[in-house]
């Protein structure tokens, strides 16, 4: 429209869906470089109390939250992994729930995985983990029920980043059953 002098950042993928996408809509990506500390910790509170609120009930039973440690040369999701930790902290105190958060190492993902060698021929140290995450996870879920690898697929299937929540389950596993003398 072009009595609308809005501009309105969206990805392709939340796109008004009522709106044909064209060279003509003048799509202007927003980076993150461009979004301030300020507003990032505003959206991410907002977002984690109304994740928290909506589910309470799931809530007062969580006894462990595990976030990974972001590394240093990530300062923006070092930062909102910290905003998570602390705003998971107050959301637990102010509801008197008893639940322990804590940081965990991504770095140890690999090691939840005890069985034969997975062949890899990939270069890349971070595309060969995220390879092996996948390929390890496939191995660790045969071990489970069938009810069990059920869900557990249907969880990674909806994922769009599999290789993420491949990482995710585990960093799990490894925190669970390989440290246990930490938690």
């Amino acid at each position: 429209n072009s009595e609308d002098k809005t501009t309105v950042y969206t990805c392709k993928t939340h796109f008004p869906k009522n709106i044909t996408f064209n060279r003509l809509n003048k799509y202007k990506p927003r980076l993150i470089a461009s979004i301030s500390q300020y507003e990032i910790a505003f959206k991410t509170n907002t977002f984690i109390e109304n994740i928290f609120n909506d589910n309470i009930d799931i809530f007062k039973q969580v006894k462990k939250v595990f976030i990974e440690l972001q590394p240093k040369l990530n300062p923006k999701m070092k930062f909102v992994s910290h905003l998570i930790f602390g705003k998971l902290t107050d959301l637990f105190t102010k509801s008197c729930v008893d639940c322990k958060i804590q940081f965990i190492r991504a770095s140890q993902k690999l090691k939840a995985y005890k069985g034969d060698e997975v062949e890899c021929s990939i270069k890349n140290a971070y595309a060969k983990r995220k390879y092996l995450s996948v390929e390890y996870s496939k191995k660790i879920i045969t071990q489970f029920s069938d009810v069990q690898q059920e869900f557990i697929n249907k969880c990674i299937e909806r994922c769009k980043k599999t290789n993420d929540m491949t990482d995710t389950f585990l960093m799990l596993i490894n925190a669970i059953n390989y440290n246990k003398k930490k938690l």
